[in-house]
């Protein structure tokens, strides 16, 4: 009996989960890193010698990472990447943001708004030469709900608008302009 009652005592003693604390997500100190991906619709506004008006939708894969500073306050850093291909004409996009965000807890779910300053750059090319670039800065403001599920896993939903103040450089002339729109973005990622 004693050798039983030792090794249950052991078992208890190492078990990881024996003294494990789960953290509750949106509590100060928590970490998280996510990915979402991000449909969204935009229009770009330049003079007409410069390219006109142009719509465009696009899907882009968008890793994140956020830290709360305090209970509901998180401090947010994310990169945009996309990569086109229409034709001969291939495009790409990268775009830096950071920011915070206020996410409210509803029960589990953490709900709120978040603003991300924003540097943004696209170019566009066919068959090597380049047919234009838009590069500047910006911001998004959005609404984002975060899930917790499970111990340590967060599924993301947001709806976002952008707003960004260009330079396009096509052809050796330079045009200023304003490129905008709206994305929803869905996706996954763990807290810690």
């Amino acid at each position: 009996m004693r050798i039983l009652y030792v090794a249950a005592s052991a078992a208890m003693l190492f078990s990881s989960t024996a003294f494990a604390q789960v953290k509750q997500y949106g509590n100060a100190g928590t970490f998280e890193i996510a990915g979402t991906f991000t449909l969204s619709s935009s229009t770009s506004d330049y003079d007409n010698d410069i390219g006109g008006k142009q719509d465009r939708s696009e899907t882009t894969i968008t890793p994140s990472g956020g830290f709360f500073l305090m209970d509901s306050v998180q401090a947010l850093v994310d990169v945009k990447i996309s990569n086109t291909s229409v034709g001969d004409v291939d495009g790409s996009l990268f775009g830096v943001g950071a920011g915070a965000g206020y996410f409210v807890g509803i029960g589990t779910i953490r709900v709120g708004p978040q603003l991300l300053f924003r540097y943004y750059s696209r170019e566009e090319k066919s068959d090597g030469t380049s047919l234009f670039k838009d590069v500047g800065p910006g911001a998004t403001l959005g609404l984002a709900a975060k899930v917790p599920i499970g111990s340590g896993g967060i599924l993301i939903t947001g709806l976002n608008y952008d707003y960004l103040i260009t330079q396009r450089k096509a052809g050796g002339e330079k045009g200023d302009g304003t490129v905008s729109g709206y994305a929803i973005t869905a996706g996954f990622g763990i807290y810690f």
